[in-house]
């Protein structure tokens, strides 16, 4: 990656052999790691049969029999390869179509030119990698081409028959058929009202194209439990998920059951940006509440790097338009993360929903709830501090948070919880609410809390986040709340 311009494999047309791709142009087949050079050229390799064959920008330059050979450098006239010699491998510069080899060692696996005379070289010697800087000198030799002499045995014959027979009584490849244990998800949330959680277990195919997913989530007195089912096979992705309600509030006119559905459709992606598209319908099993079909546009640009806690840069734009038994709804949410120095952590979040809801309508308009359940639609609200939802008919909620992360660590060999890192973090959101009477109320929401990320038994992730929030503007202005969250 060169500033903007970008060259990477293309996963889905590299099944057999990678296939890069500069930007969003196609590049080749290719069978070697791909060089650019300073004026923008590309080299890399291909590989016909037993010869090897170099090109530069599509245009083959050298050839020679053989099975190894990648480019590390080029100057002004030449290109420098490794490839093979008779004890191992070395450098060559390959100038008009003809290579000479230019260090005399036979552990060479990488180099780096200096200047037209001097070289810095990686090898392998007796106490492993080592580098150095050595001088450009021509040696008689040219490239290897090794000789393998494989004899025909009994056992190789019999390996054959096994493969072809193996060939013969395959069967055709069904995801659904090939779907095995994945993962389960987790999250626990203790506050002075309930004890909440959120539960999946996945089943994946081998290709990872296919999820079946069981899950089951407890929020305030509402549980449910159900399956659902993933496709990302093609370009239009889609899913589903069914469940079936096992307690609800006394006051909910529940219908014992419902539903989720979506297609996602990508129009663009490149490198971390993305543009998708979501068309969703929700049933809700309360038969008073929203059940919206809602479509969305976001554009996204996340990027995180190494084991980092939090995301290094995030920009997300969420265009939604959601219809619900006659009532229109429209709205933007936006978020912007990036990382500072010295493991410091900033965002940004601000985003804004109108309803066309009719004022009697009950259940109606932009939801606002303490928690994000699975199925809400993308112009649902958060609000942690709430303790009843509401539906009002228009929001603005603008938020700032920052975060520290700290690598105080403490391992035992005997007591199961370890602490890996942890973060210190605090957060101010404001809401503007619109309710259906035409009113306005005005809400300043503050949250500081510890994040702890722990390994049980120095191999399970544990993360806990302790959190108190304060919202004066409420009859109940503040709650500590307790989260864990896990993957296995």
């Amino acid at each position: 990656m060169d500033g903007e311009d970008i060259i990477y494999f293309d996963i889905g047309r590299s099944f057999d052999e990678p296939y890069a791709m500069q930007n969003s142009q196609e590049i080749a087949h290719v069978n070697s790691s791909i060089f650019k050079d300073k004026e923008g050229n590309i080299y890399y390799f291909k590989q016909s049969n037993d010869t090897r064959v170099l090109y530069k920008n599509k245009k083959p330059i050298f050839r020679f029999k053989g099975w190894f050979g990648f480019v590390v450098d080029v100057d002004e006239d030449s290109v420098y390869i490794v490839a093979n010699t008779k004890a191992g491998s070395s450098l060559f510069r390959v100038k008009d179509g003809v290579a000479t080899r230019v260090l005399a060692g036979d552990d060479v696996v990488d180099a780096k030119l200096i200047d037209r005379e001097n070289v810095l070289v990686e090898s392998i010697d007796g106490d492993g990698i080592s580098y150095k800087i050595a001088k450009l000198t021509p040696v008689v030799d040219t490239i290897y081409f090794p000789i393998y002499d494989f004899n025909k045995s009994e056992s190789v014959e019999k390996n054959l028959e096994q493969k072809r027979s193996a060939i013969q009584n395959s069967k055709p490849y069904h995801p659904i058929s090939n779907l095995h244990y994945s993962s389960t998800d987790a999250m626990l949330t203790y506050d002075s009202d309930s004890i909440d959680y959120d539960l999946n277990i996945n089943f994946t195919d081998p290709l990872m194209q296919n999820t079946l997913s069981i899950f089951s989530s407890k929020f305030d007195e509402d549980s449910i439990a159900g399956v659902g089912y993933d496709n990302s096979q093609f370009r239009m992705k889609f899913g589903t998920a069914i469940y079936g309600v096992i307690e609800s509030d006394s006051n909910t006119s529940s219908r014992d059951f419902g539903l989720h559905a979506y297609i996602k459709y990508p129009f663009y992606h490149q490198a971390y940006k993305k543009i998708d598209s979501t068309l969703s319908y929700t049933l809700n099993s309360d038969k008073d509440a929203k059940s919206p079909l809602t479509m969305t546009l976001s554009l996204s640009d996340a990027r995180s790097f190494g084991h980092t806690m939090y995301i290094n840069y995030g920009n997300f734009l969420d265009l939604s338009y959601s219809l619900d038994r006659g009532d229109s709804a429209y709205g933007i949410k936006s978020y912007f993360a990036r990382d500072l120095d010295n493991q410091w952590y900033l965002n940004l979040n601000l985003s804004g929903a109108k309803s066309e809801v009719k004022p009697t309508g009950k259940k109606r308009g932009i939801k606002i709830d303490s928690y994000q359940n699975r199925f809400d639609d993308a112009l649902n609200f958060v609000m942690p501090s709430l303790s009843n939802d509401l539906y009002a008919k228009s929001i603005l909620k603008a938020g700032v948070g920052i975060s520290k992360v700290l690598d105080f660590d403490k391992y035992f060999f005997t007591f199961p919880i370890s602490l890996r890192r942890e973060a210190i973090y605090g957060k101010y959101n404001y809401y503007n609410i619109g309710f259906k009477d035409d009113s306005y109320g005005d809400f300043s929401e503050f949250t500081v809390g510890l994040k702890a990320d722990l390994l049980y038994f120095n191999s399970l992730p544990l993360p806990i986040s302790i959190e108190y929030l304060y919202n004066p503007d409420l009859k109940n202005s503040s709650d500590l709340r307790v989260i864990f969250d896990m993957v296995f």
